[in-house]
């Protein structure tokens, strides 16, 4: 064979070899950039739902005049429909799930935001005691026990509490009658931008197989018109921006 038709091949074969890396590269790119995009699409569970019911509460007591003096709070409940992926083939159970990462972007500084988890099923004692200070974790259990931070370990509802609290006084005689709600806010002069605030935070789904999944998402606060409607409640069923990864 000539020196010319060796090296012909030998060229050939270098293109070849360069075109399969590249090839190779690209669709491990593709792949990559796909996962980032779109995250893990077969978890063994998942959320399926986020709900966030938001009003006003308030603690009274009487002053010397006789008038009753409501200090209010802005709350928002937030609950988590936590489920099985019906495509998930394999048996699993959640060991636990995590909140962590809390941010909280508040639109001015009238009042003062916490975080609080839940001393029963759907109950609140709005008092240092059920402050979270770093991140809430429930853990798998034979059921959903808010008051013990458990969830059933095939899914459950699990839920926190966002308050801004001292966001103003409410001064009413004995003869009023007022409901406590979020149109006491707008009563005591507080306005829509008073309230507004963007909360961000980390979702973390751990399973006993040792699969671990984190999303990061974000929620605008309060939900609907609570200043003229009392109580707003908002179902998230459009979950395509919470986007798992392993991790």
């Amino acid at each position: 064979m000539s020196k010319e038709k060796l090296f012909s091949k030998r060229i050939i074969h270098a293109y070849i070899i360069i075109i399969s890396v590249v090839f190779i590269f690209s669709i491990v790119g593709f792949l990559m950039l796909k996962y980032h995009v779109e995250g893990e699409k077969n978890m063994p569970f998942d959320v399926k739902g986020i709900n966030v019911i938001s009003t006003a509460i308030g603690s009274s007591e009487k002053d010397d005049t006789d008038l009753w003096n409501f200090n209010l709070s802005q709350k928002n409940d937030i609950y988590f429909y936590i489920g099985k992926n019906d495509n998930y083939k394999k048996e699993d159970v959640i060991k636990k799930i995590t909140f962590n990462n809390f941010q909280i972007k508040k639109y001015n500084d009238k009042g003062n935001v916490k975080i609080y988890r839940p001393s029963g099923d759907d109950k609140y004692e709005y008092t240092d005691d059920y402050v979270i200070n770093n991140s809430l974790e429930y853990s798998g259990a034979q059921i959903t026990d808010q008051a013990q931070l458990e969830i059933n370990n095939q899914g459950g509802l699990i839920e926190f509490s966002i308050v801004i609290g001292n966001m103003g006084n409410y001064q009413m005689n004995d003869d009023e009658t007022v409901a406590i709600d979020g149109t006491l806010l707008k009563k005591a002069g507080i306005t829509a931008d008073d309230i507004k605030m963007d909360v961000s935070f980390d979702i973390t789904i751990e399973t006993e197989s040792g699969k671990a999944f984190k999303a990061s998402t974000t929620i605008n606060l309060p939900s609907g018109n609570i200043l003229d409607d009392g109580v707003s409640s908002q179902k998230m069923t459009d979950l395509s921006r919470l986007i798992f990864k392993r991790i």
